[in-house]
This record gives structure tokens, C-alpha cells and sequence, in this order.
């Protein structure tokens, strides 16, 4: 976590959720950007209209940028390394190519609390993000503080597990904030383990066999079973690998996409593999 982007939109979620990576980037010393993709004008009428040039949006947008970071930075009593982008257009078309030029490896962004707008609505930025740009994405919720990560949780489906760059990423993770990682896969009630997964978590077991660490197999909703785990394990970091099937596939379906995001209190870090 060297390189940082903030997204942000000014809203209560997204200051919240810069705030939460100032902070972290105060523990890693990581560089901090801030981006703010603002919508292009649009004009619906027959009516003539003056439209404010995108010379004016960009100065007008850098200036409240700009204001913001240095706010949030008085407020963490930290002033990283910082660097503030505005871009005309849509979130992640614009991501994707800032990502791309300036190599990040940790997007963050925030995410309301349940409402039945909101739940309606999800989908429509931060998962779109989540699901689609190939870098880490880092999920605060909006009742979510920094602190110390001392736990994390790592929700896996005991797919595909082998020594990739997102296991590798986990490990570094545990072993800069020192975490004990609880490791889980929900199964369906009165359901055994198969043998295939049976050996994944064998050797998720080798795999982590230097970080403090825990397998834990609870039955039910997935959701509720990693909540449950969270919850139980005092957890402060969720942990997931997107893919384009099982776990994570559910997990993002409309129902488990909406009642993930806004009832889990903990921030969600997703890893892509390379």
C-alpha cells in the first residue's frame, strides 16, 4: 500500500472514507491522491443555455479538492505525500484510466449506511468499482474508524487456492499491522467438506503457517456467516478475492451485494489476482 487514491465526492460517506486512508497512510507512509470525477454537463432543452466552460468545473473543483485534503489532513494531524486530480466524465472509466497511468495499488472509497434509497441504488459506483477495476479496492463503511488493524478476516469459497500475488498481499498485510487472520468458509447447513476443499484448507493452512491464524467453517447465509465471524473474532478488516464465480459472485449478487455493503461495519478490502 505505497500509492493511494482517494475518490471522493464531497459526500459525508467519501470524507469519511479519506479520513480513514490519511490515516492509514500515516502508519505505512504511503502517498496519498485524491481524485474527484465530476459529471459532464448535460443540456436536456430546446431553451438556449449558458454552460459554465470545463476550464471554470476544473478550477472550481480543484479549489474544493484541494480545501478537503488539507482538512482532512489538519484533522489526522498528518500531511502525507499529496497529489489531487480532477477529471470530467464517469467514475470508472476515469479510474480505470488513472489507475493504469499512475500505478496504484489502493483505491479507497466510501459507502452509506442502509436506506431503502441507498439500497436501491447500490451498485451504481463503488461496486461497479469493485467489480470491474482490476486493483485493490478498499470499502469504509460510513460508521467505520481507523484503528490498529489487530484482526482480520479473510472470506474465501476454498477455490482455486494456490500462491498468488492476493495470498501474497494478505500475508504482507498481517505481517506490517501484525494481525491474527481468521480464515472463513461458510458452507450450507448439515453440508461436509469435499475433498477437493478439504485439501484447499489444508493448504491455506500451510500457506499461512507463519501469520497467527484460524480456519472457520460456519453454515448458513454467507453473509451471516461472515458476519457472524466478524462479529465473534472482534474483527477490524474484511477480506475478499473477486472472481468471477462462487464466493465472491454471490456475495456481489443484488441481495448479497446490498446486505453486505450496508450491514457490515468493518471496512472490505478486496485483492485482485494478477
Amino acid at each position: 500500500m505505497n500509492n493511494i487514491l482517494i475518490a471522493t465526492d464531497f459526500s459525508e460517506p467519501s470524507i469519511n472514507a479519506a479520513t480513514y486512508a490519511v490515516q492509514l497512510a500515516k502508519h505505512t507512509g504511503a502517498k496519498v491522491t485524491f481524485i474527484y470525477v465530476y459529471p459532464m454537463p448535460v443540456v436536456a432543452t430546446g431553451m438556449p443555455v449558458v454552460l459554465t466552460s470545463y476550464d471554470e468545473l476544473d478550477n472550481d473543483s480543484m479549489a474544493t479538492l484541494k480545501k478537503t485534503a488539507d482538512e482532512i489532513s489538519a484533522k489526522c494531524n498528518y500531511t502525507p505525500a499529496t497529489d489531487c486530480l480532477v477529471s470530467p466524465g464517469f467514475l470508472l472509466e476515469s479510474l480505470t484510466d488513472v489507475v493504469r497511468e499512475k500505478n496504484f495499488d489502493l483505491i479507497v472509497m466510501g459507502i452509506t449506511g442502509a436506506s431503502a434509497l441507498s439500497e436501491r441504488l447500490i451498485g451504481s459506483s463503488t461496486t461497479v468499482v469493485i467489480r470491474h477495476l482490476r486493483c485493490s479496492t478498499l470499502v469504509i463503511p460510513l460508521s467505520a474508524r481507523f484503528q490498529p488493524i489487530h484482526t482480520i478476516v479473510f472470506a474465501t469459497d476454498f477455490e482455486k487456492i494456490e500462491h498468488s500475488s492476493a495470498i501474497a498481499q494478505i500475508k504482507n498485510l498481517c505481517t506490517s499491522f501484525q494481525s491474527k487472520l481468521k480464515i472463513v468458509n461458510v458452507i450450507a447447513p448439515h453440508q461436509l467438506l469435499n475433498y477437493d476443499k478439504t485439501v484447499s484448507g489444508m493448504l491455506l493452512d500451510k500457506i499461512f503457517d507463519t501469520i497467527p491464524h484460524s480456519i472457520h467453517l460456519p453454515e448458513g447465509d454467507v453473509v451471516d456467516g461472515i458476519n457472524k465471524v466478524i462479529d465473534e473474532q472482534n474483527a477490524d478488516l474484511l477480506i475478499m478475492i473477486p472472481r468471477k464465480h462462487a464466493l465472491f459472485a454471490d456475495m456481489l449478487s443484488e441481495r448479497h451485494t446490498k446486505k453486505m455493503a450496508f450491514h457490515t461495519h468493518i471496512p472490505l478490502l478486496t485483492i485482485h489476482e494478477e
